[in-house]
């Protein structure tokens, strides 16, 4: 889980929740994962969710992982929202030749909306 700012302008910081077991972000079952980002109330329950998975800039496979992990990275690009890192612990990747679930670390630049 990760603060974020307050994504949706109440003035109630937001979270984000990693569900690595999440089985709705591919086109096959088997633990994709997903990330859910929780629009909060200020006492503390859930007004709204996201649900962030298989996004058009990556494509989740079973077992992926995608949202082991969350983190609150800044702004990295100025746009005035804070992005956010989320780990695929069995995210698959090329690396010199070798194939194998080798993990991941995908950079999400949020928006309000």
């Amino acid at each position: 889980m990760a603060a974020l700012e307050d994504l949706d302008g109440d003035n109630v910081r937001d979270l984000a929740v990693g569900a690595p077991g999440d089985d709705g972000g591919g086109s096959v079952l088997g633990n994709q994962g997903a990330v859910w980002v929780l629009f909060m109330n200020a006492d503390g329950t859930m007004k709204t969710h996201q649900k962030i998975s298989d996004p058009k800039s990556i494509i989740l496979n079973p077992a992926d992982g995608f949202g082991t992990s969350v983190a609150g990275l800044g702004d990295l690009d100025g746009d005035g929202v804070r992005n956010l890192g989320v780990g695929a612990v069995g995210d698959a990747a090329a690396v010199s030749g070798f194939l194998g679930n080798l993990g991941a670390m995908w950079v999400l630049f949020l928006a309000p909306s």
